[in-house]
Order: structure tokens, then sequence, then C-alpha cells
């Protein structure tokens, strides 16, 4: 492969994996890429030049932290390349949530880490209008390891067990029915002590059976009722709770 090819190549999979996550770092791109950080200087001046990327100002960071983002016209051209993708279903964003930032670096981070490229994974943003009439709840990602179909959540945050049950639910009967849009998945945290509690949560015999009402979670059945939320060993192997520096 000649230098020309390789560097057409590297603007593909970056500009791909921009219009799945809308934005990343330097970093993640260096992951991606195989290439040491700050190798890629010359690269990102050119996709600068042709008007493809911009760096900004990481909104929740106080430091000199850039994000890198699509223009329209690197939005447009990342199109023509990658026409796999159906393009109604994307939408050029001009801004970042703040909210979202710190959950999308490091859901990429951990992606990067386990060696996942722009053609093996397809963000929640496409998964949501794709299967939008499904009744699995979508996970933060699709990742394609070991040639399964995996679903990948990140989890930063402590959530009531109400809600983390729902969920659980709501993936085991996906799976049961052959609607899931994954086979397995994997929830990833970034300390032990909240893998350890939905690992022990997911671990209990027997479920409390939840239901959503105006998006609060209500226990509808004790854990103790015979008609509790029940599963078994088939279905539990096919979720695994880890650690962000697990593989």
């Amino acid at each position: 492969m000649s230098n020309a090819e390789r560097y057409l190549e590297k603007e593909k999979l970056v500009l791909r994996w921009l219009l799945f996550f809308d934005y990343t770092n330097r970093k993640i791109i260096s992951s991606l890429l195989g290439v040491k950080d700050g190798g890629l200087s010359s690269f990102y001046r050119s996709l600068n030049k042709k008007n493809y990327i911009l760096m900004v100002q990481d909104p929740i960071s106080i430091s000199a932290n850039k994000l890198i983002i699509l223009t329209k016209s690197g939005f447009d051209y990342a199109l023509t390349l990658n026409d796999d993708i159906d393009v109604e279903v994307l939408k050029y964003k001009k801004t970042i949530p703040p909210t979202m930032v710190r959950h999308q670096i490091k859901l990429q981070s951990y992606l990067v880490s386990m060696n996942i490229d722009s053609y093996s994974v397809v963000s929640d943003k496409l998964l949501r209008k794709r299967f939008n009439n499904n009744n699995s709840i979508i996970p933060d990602c699709i990742a394609v390891i070991d040639g399964e179909r995996i679903g990948v959540e990140m989890e930063l945050t402590r959530k009531k067990p109400s809600r983390i049950y729902y969920k659980f639910e709501m993936q085991v009967n996906s799976i049961i029915s052959n609607e899931s849009v994954c086979a397995k998945f994997i929830y990833v945290f970034e300390n032990k002590s909240m893998r350890d509690n939905y690992q022990r949560l997911f671990d209990e015999e027997k479920w409390p059976l939840i239901e959503m009402f105006r998006s609060r979670y209500l226990q509808k059945e004790s854990s103790e009722s015979e008609f509790s939320f029940t599963l078994n060993d088939s279905i539990r192997s096919k979720f695994k709770f880890i650690t962000s520096g697990d593989k």
C-alpha cells in the first residue's frame, strides 16, 4: 500500500468514527490508528486544511484539552466515503452536549483499548433510528467482538436498583424473544465498587419485576413473589460486568 493509500485509509477510519460518535480526542484517534500520541500532527493539519475537522474546547474541561469534531463539509464528505451507512438517519450536529462528553469519551476509550475499529462498531445514535420500534433497550453501542455482536453499556453513575433491574429485564426479554439487536451485553465500569454492585444485583436468584410509568421505575412484584422475574443460566451467561481496565 502506498503512502497516499495509507493516508486515505486513515482518513476514512477517522471520519467514519466521527460519523458514529460526533466527537473524539487525539488520544483515542492515536489508539484507533495504532500511532503514538503526537505522531499525527501532519495528518490533523491536512484534515484541517481540507476543512473536514475542527479542534474545539472540551466543554467540561478547564485544561487545554481539545475535542475533534466534523465540519459540515467533513460530515458530507464522510457520508460519501461510507455508503453502507443509512444517510437518512444521520444529521449533522453543530454543538456538543456537555452532559454526555465524559460518558462518550470513556466509551470510545474502552472500545479502542479492545482494538475495535470504525468498521466493527455502531453507536446508539444509529441504533435508535434503525430500531426505533424494537422493544429492546438500545445499548450505548454494538461492537463486533470475537465474531459476536456485543452490546456495550458504559456505566459511570450510580442508579437505583429499580432502574438497573428494569434495563436487565428489558435486555433479557429481548434476547429470549430473539428481538435483541445484539447477542450479548458487556457492562463497563470505572471502578470495582460499582461493578460489584451491578454484579450482586444480577446474581440474585430472583429479581423484582419492574415496570416504567411516566419515566418512573416502579416495582410491580417483589423478588419474593411467585411472579418475580427469573432467568436461566444460559441467559445469565450472556451478560458480563467488567471494569474499564479489564479485557
